[in-house]
């Protein structure tokens, strides 16, 4: 395996999730590009700079450790919203792209062997630094994304998400360095269960929670599991774990 192999891979990536994201806001009209939301409704810029805040958090955080600091990715999400919410949609927009600027030159700067340090662990809340990443460049965004397009009812919206977490998974299955990251395989969980592959999302559940059997808290609870949760299978693995 080549030296690069992880990070090309995982670069690739983000930049699916971002395409994915301007493919389902571009879909709508000015209007619904600019309407206001609320706090239980996000409107599609509300949505866009959530996912922004999240990439420019991590982003930040990256370069303060690389500064030898100990930074921190703790954020209370109804302050994101609030400090955002008048944000107009080419705000929104520009700060996107910003934010995913930043953390692709975040992760250009780094081997592959630094994306799997467990040195980062000190501020990457236990998990891998390209765990995080893939967290906050792919997993999360993919995740609101697909809930703001079935809210809509956008049938090309959620099938333009389900292919991209379907082949995310698929790439991801080929990287040895993640094959036993246990954050890594309950967010392909997620994304299985997205993309309506209940069978293969309840497998990867599976193999997170006996790597890490904390996870059945949040697996409980998790909007990203919700068609898992009433079938017995999803039950028995969050009550073995």
């Amino acid at each position: 395996m080549s030296e690069a192999r992880l990070k090309t891979t995982v670069l690739e990536l983000l930049e699916s999730a971002r395409e994915v994201e301007m493919g389902v806001v571009n879909g709508l009209s000015e209007a619904e590009r600019n309407a206001a939301g609320t706090e239980d409704q996000w409107s599609a810029k509300d949505l866009v700079a959530h996912i922004a805040t999240a990439k420019e958090r991590l982003a930040r955080a990256m370069h303060a450790a690389a500064a030898g600091q100990t930074p921190s990715l703790e954020h209370d999400e109804h302050h994101v919203y609030a400090a955002h919410q008048r944000d107009t949609w080419a705000e929104a927009r520009v700060a996107a792209e910003r934010a995913y600027t930043s953390l692709v030159e975040q992760v250009a700067t780094l081997d592959d062997a630094a994306l799997t340090d467990v040195r980062h662990r000190a501020w990457t809340r236990g998990e891998s630094l390209v765990a995080q990443v893939l967290t906050h460049g792919l997993w999360h965004p993919c995740g609101h994304l697909m809930e703001f397009a079935r809210a809509r009812g956008d049938a090309s919206g959620i099938d333009r998400v389900r292919r991209v977490l379907v082949t995310a998974t698929r790439r991801i299955e080929n990287l040895p360095e993640l094959r036993d990251d246990a954050i890594t395989l309950y967010n392909m969980a997620c994304g299985e269960a997205q993309a309506d592959q209940a069978d293969r999302a309840l497998e990867l559940l599976g193999d997170a929670l006996r790597r890490d059997p904390e996870l059945a808290e949040n697996a409980k609870d998790d909007p990203d599991l919700a068609a898992l949760r009433d079938t017995p299978a999803f039950r028995a693995l969050v009550a073995g774990a």
